[in-house]
C-alpha cells in the first residue's frame, strides 16, 4: 500500500520543531491570557476608577468602546494575517496593547480614558485573532484540537483570577495603576514572544 505524501509532509509553521513550536504557543497563550484578564480585572475595577475620574455618565462608553474596537478590528486582522503573514500583525498587536495600558494608566480625563481603552481593544482584538490563527498553523488538524482547548481555557482562568486582582488592585495602585501593572504584564508577554 502507498502512503500519500501530501498528509505526511508537515508545511509551514508545523515544519518547526516540536520545542519551538510550544515555546510559540506558550507566548500567544501568555497574550491572551492578558487580553482577556484586562477584561476581568478593569471591569472589578471600573468603580473605583470612574470614581477617581468624576466620569459616572460616561460608565458605560469604558467598556463598550473596547469591545467595539476589537469586535471591529478581529475580521479585518484576520483577513490581513492570511495575506501578508501573521508575526508583523501578532507583534503590531503586543505593541498597540502594550502602548494604550500606558495611556489609560496615564489618563486624567474620561475622554482620554476611553480613547485609550478603545486603542487598547484594537491592540486585543489583533492579539486574540492572531493568536488564535496562531494556533491552528502551528498544529496538525490531528492536534489542532486539545491546543485550541488549551487556548480557550485561558479565559476560564482569566474570569476566575481576575475579578480577585480588579477588587485589589485599587488599593494597591491608587487611581488608574491597576492599568500599568497591566502593562508590565504585556511587556513581558512580548518578551516571551
Amino acid at each position: 500500500m502507498q502512503m500519500d505524501q501530501s498528509v505526511a509532509a508537515p508545511v509551514g509553521l508545523q515544519s518547526l520543531p516540536r520545542e519551538k513550536r510550544l515555546m510559540t504557543l506558550g507566548g500567544v497563550i501568555l497574550a491572551m491570557f492578558l487580553g482577556s484578564l484586562d477584561q476581568t480585572i478593569i471591569g472589578t475595577a471600573m468603580p473605583r476608577i470612574i470614581a477617581d475620574l468624576s466620569g459616572f455618565s460616561h460608565y458605560t462608553w469604558v467598556s463598550s468602546a473596547y469591545i467595539i474596537a476589537s469586535a471591529i478590528v478581529m475580521p479585518i486582522t484576520g483577513r490581513l494575517t492570511d495575506m501578508y503573514g501573521r508575526k508583523f500583525f501578532y507583534m503590531a498587536s503586543l505593541i498597540i496593547f502594550l502602548i494604550s495600558s500606558i495611556a489609560c494608566g496615564l489618563s486624567q480625563t474620561m475622554s482620554q480614558l476611553i480613547i485609550s481603552r478603545a486603542a487598547k481593544g484594537v491592540g486585543a482584538g489583533m492579539m486574540m485573532a492572531t493568536g488564535f490563527t496562531v494556533i491552528g498553523d502551528l498544529f496538525p488538524p490531528a492536534e489542532r484540537g486539545k491546543y485550541m482547548g488549551l487556548g480557550s481555557g485561558v479565559f476560564g482562568l482569566s474570569a476566575l483570577i481576575g475579578p480577585t486582582l480588579g477588587g485589589t488592585s485599587p488599593m494597591r495602585f491608587p487611581g488608574n495603576g491597576c492599568f500599568l501593572s497591566i502593562s508590565h504584564s504585556a511587556c513581558s508577554s512580548s518578551c516571551c514572544s
